[in-house]
């Protein structure tokens, strides 16, 4: 249980850090898709959030 502190001022621990990659990581994946879906009319057919 280290706990660490970010630069903007949060302490975290390793399991905190996992959880803040993971949940950066849908979000740019939904940023993605939508960009693909809406700016350039091409569906990939893949279901993000099943």
């Amino acid at each position: 249980m280290v706990r660490t502190t970010s630069y903007w001022g949060v302490t975290y621990t390793r399991f905190d850090w996992l959880l803040e990659i993971v949940a950066h990581l849908y979000h740019h994946r939904g940023q993605l898709h939508a960009t693909l879906v809406h700016y350039y009319k091409q569906d990939p057919n893949i279901l993000l959030f099943e």
